[in-house]
């Protein structure tokens, strides 16, 4: 699997920057293929979204309540990993959706990345299952922010995925057609059912810890 980064803000990892090449074969979902959600986990999320509501949302919690109840203080890293390009004006509307979710929050403080506990990422993907179908999912983590640093060597996608304490996977059915142009996704034809996930899975976010 190529990963494409979309980074919104401030770069957090050294070599972050350096983007890998999108992908256009819509035949994964970003949350199995970092293994943030079993392929287990993943069918069962597959089955409510096939149950006639069109969408569901799985929270998976890394840690138990009383630890992730003590991380306050979290920053948003501005990183959006996808499997599409996104242009810079996509980027920074997405990013500023974030910081306004977050910032309404009087549970979590919004902190300087120099004195950060946590530090948010998103991951969306679409799933192409036929000609005719297809389901977006919009994943949000939160990571451990010295763990994070700690394993920078290791690559992004790996810092952030093996420092992860919770994440919230959003999916929902979308019609291939409607989501597409010429045979490639169009992201502006998904932007909003993006956007509106991402707030959903920051109240998430919010009330966990």
């Amino acid at each position: 699997m190529r990963i494409f980064f979309a980074v919104l803000c401030v770069i957090v990892l050294q070599g972050l920057a350096h983007a890998q090449p999108a992908t256009d074969e819509y035949d994964y979902f970003m949350s199995e293929e970092l293994r943030l959600l079993s392929s287990a986990d993943g069918a069962e999320l597959m089955s409510q979204v096939n149950m006639g509501v069109n969408s569901a949302a799985k929270i998976q919690p890394f840690l138990p309540a009383q630890q992730l109840a003590e991380y306050r203080r979290i920053f948003n890293s501005g990183v959006a990993m996808a499997g599409f390009p996104m242009t810079e004006t996509q980027q920074l509307t997405l990013n500023v959706s974030i910081n306004e979710a977050l910032a309404g929050s009087d549970r979590v403080s919004v902190a300087e990345l120099s004195d950060a506990q946590t530090v948010m990422y998103s991951a969306i993907s679409v799933n192409k299952l036929d000609d005719a179908s297809a389901v977006l999912e919009v994943l949000v983590g939160v990571a451990d922010w010295p763990a994070v640093r700690e394993r920078k060597e290791e690559g992004p996608v790996a810092a952030l995925a093996k420092s992860t304490v919770w994440v919230s996977v959003f999916r929902k059915n979308v019609v291939w057609d409607d989501v597409s142009l010429e045979g490639q996704l169009s992201y502006p034809k998904i932007e909003a059912d993006v956007l509106a996930a991402h707030r959903s899975q920051i109240d998430k976010v919010l009330l966990a810890f």
